[in-house]
């Protein structure tokens, strides 16, 4: 996935060729020092600006300012993309291509993680086959003035490490809006664990996720910040949760919304199966200042052990 040509932006074509992405296959030394814009055409299968193996390191990093448009080259993996790339912004408009065999990596590890500058990620328009996320581990997480998030309806979650997903993005900002709705969770025992920790969520669209699988732990999921007060009534939406197949849906929820201030939190719509296996909702809404919770009534209880402080 790695056969393009090069325009490093000072008068400089190279065509190259990468057989093993894992090895440093090339670089580049400027004569002048400024801005330069680098195009590259051809098969280039993605950027991991955040793995050291590659010969990057935060001088590197900090020197990726701007992404101005995807192109076609035919993306097959997203890890470590930009993690740390602390002066990035993305004003492409247009959506990447995916690679003609689909991803060959489906980890989205720490693909934004530490990207501080960034203030919006909108995936919304990308090919929704891009998504097919193995893996997340602090995946979004850690860009400290990100705003807006947005995915594509359809995401598969087919692996069961996505803890941290969020994890303090936003935290140095007023507000932040995620969208992730349909989400389609195949894998058992998916880890969910303080996804939101310490975000300023004002906005979560996050209805009809359907569970063919399991999450293993949502626990610590919501945030705890302030700005939750902020939230319009309809601002949390995690309606409509289904399970199909043999999906056992979460099966834990300890601390799930521990201190969250939300005027409304709606579970609306939420198929029995999504609660009926989960063995713990201790601590679930303890010192929470939710206002009304929409969909309480779907909260379906077995042979649980609850300790709920509203």
């Amino acid at each position: 996935h790695y056969d393009f040509n090069v325009d490093w932006g000072d008068g400089t074509n190279e065509d190259i060729i990468l057989n093993n992405t894992n090895t440093p296959g090339f670089s580049h030394t400027y004569v002048s020092a400024g801005v330069h814009t680098v195009k590259i055409k051809g098969k280039f299968g993605g950027i991991g600006m955040g793995d050291s193996t590659s010969g990057n390191d935060a001088t590197n990093r900090a020197k990726l300012k701007e992404v101005t448009n995807w192109g076609d080259t035919g993306i097959a993996s997203w890890q470590n993309a930009f993690s740390y790339c602390n002066n990035l912004t993305i004003s492409a408009t247009d959506a990447p291509t995916l690679a003609p065999g689909g991803m060959i990596n489906t980890s989205w590890d720490s693909m934004i993680r530490g990207a501080d500058s960034l203030t919006t990620l909108d995936m919304s328009s990308w090919p929704v086959e891009m998504f097919i996320i193995s893996r997340a581990y602090y995946g979004f997480a850690g860009a400290d003035i990100l705003t807006s998030i947005k995915f594509p309806k359809g995401a598969r979650i087919t692996g069961n490490v996505l803890n941290y997903l969020f994890y303090e993005s936003g935290k140095d900002g007023s507000g932040l809006s995620v969208d992730m709705q349909d989400v389609k969770v195949e894998a058992s025992n998916v880890n969910m664990t303080q996804a939101f920790y310490q975000c300023p969520v004002i906005e979560m669209k996050m209805s009809g996720w359907d569970i063919s699988g399991s999450i293993s732990s949502m626990n610590y999921f919501l945030s705890s910040r302030d700005e939750g007060l902020n939230a319009a009534n309809d601002a949390i939406d995690l309606s409509n949760w289904t399970t199909s197949g043999s999906g056992t849906g979460i099966l834990t929820l300890n601390s799930w919304g521990l201190s969250c201030k939300f005027p409304e939190i709606n579970t609306s719509g939420w198929a029995p199966g999504v609660t009926e296996n989960c063995t713990d909702m201790r601590s679930m809404l303890r010192n929470s200042k939710v206002c009304r919770w929409k969909g309480l009534d779907r909260i379906r209880l077995y042979k649980l052990h609850c300790n709920w402080s509203l």
